[in-house]
């Protein structure tokens, strides 16, 4: 080679800085990365770089597999679809074979070989425009990481789901299929297909969530059974809410289109701000004692004497 193939920039004499190539988005060439690895072994800090080097030789041995047409290992699907950890190149953004890859595969075919005996998933679970998963047939009742499910009407299988030991971004059609799902650690974060009016009462299981925000227009009925949202609670779209009737408390919750809510019957802690804007009638916060550091936000109230139970009105900003 005549023309320089890998840069690496340091940061002084034995730390690197920054690792590009010549290919697409800056990646290192596939044929370079067995000399990028005999450069980037000598020096300390090495280790980031050299998943780098890993991952993009297993995404070009499983290019070159499917471009032959010959089978993948379970190991290599696992990879592919990033159960254990995000495929991480040199360039900018995400290695487009990728999805290049993955648009030759049975997808949902390819998942239920992964999750097939699977009760439990140590890893993440990301789904991204699929077509068919109807079809799929296996489901764990734990993920040990995070899922992600993207424009898919319906998923039966979903039912098996109990636990997310991570955050959960979920765009369906039809939430029952998720009525056995009960704690979520991290972000609960759910929205709709083509803005599809959802009518039956939903997560009716569901007890526990680190943040919460439901992106469902019109209408937002259920959750009740869930005690506490630890973090920010947030249903910006619905015009009308019913429902929550376990909740204790939230650090923080807006209600930015609400013009009718109902339930909310033992909701009485909020760590920082309540924003109900179109909201003229609160009574179904009249159980709400404390707001330990934040304000009410609340312009259309008509009475004040809905916070009934609130222990400071000076709270309330109109």
């Amino acid at each position: 080679y005549t023309n320089p193939r890998i840069a690496i920039r340091m940061n002084g004499q034995d730390e690197i800085a920054e690792v590009r190539g010549i290919d697409k988005n800056q990646n290192i060439e596939p044929e370079m990365l067995d000399i990028a690895l005999d450069k980037l072994n000598r020096f300390y800090n090495k280790d980031s770089y050299l998943k780098k080097v890993h991952d993009m030789q297993l995404l070009t041995q499983i290019e070159l597999k499917v471009k032959e047409k010959r089978e993948l290992s379970k190991d290599e699907i696992r990879f592919l679809y990033e159960f254990d950890d995000e495929i991480i190149g040199f360039g900018f953004g995400r290695d487009p074979r990728i999805m290049e890859i993955k648009n030759q595969r049975d997808i949902v075919c390819d998942l239920n070989t992964l999750l097939k005996d699977v009760d439990v998933l140590e890893g993440n679970l990301i789904i991204d425009d699929v077509p068919n998963l109807e079809k799929l047939k296996y489901f764990p009742k734990c993920i040990k990481g995070n899922l992600e499910i993207s424009s898919a009407k319906t998923v039966p299988v979903l039912e098996n789901l109990i636990e997310i030991d991570g955050d959960a971004i979920i765009t369906l059609n039809d939430f029952s299929v998720l009525k056995n799902l009960k704690y979520v650690t991290g972000q609960l974060k759910i929205s709709c297909v083509d803005d599809n009016v959802i009518e039956e009462n939903i997560f009716e299981q569901l007890e526990d969530v680190g943040f919460l925000y439901v992106y469902i227009p019109n209408k937002v009925r259920g959750f009740n059974s869930l005690k506490e949202v630890h973090a920010l609670f947030s249903v910006p779209l619905a015009k009308e809410i019913d429902g929550f009737n376990n909740l204790t408390s939230a650090m923080n919750a807006n209600f930015h289109s609400a013009e009718r809510i109902t339930g909310f019957s033992k909701f009485k802690n909020i760590t920082n701000n309540l924003e109900i804007p179109n909201l003229k009638d609160a009574k179904c916060f009249s159980n709400l004692q404390k707001l330990y550091n934040g304000n009410i936000y609340a312009p259309m109230l008509q009475d004040l004497s809905d916070f009934k139970s609130l222990e400071d009105n000076s709270r309330i900003k109109k």
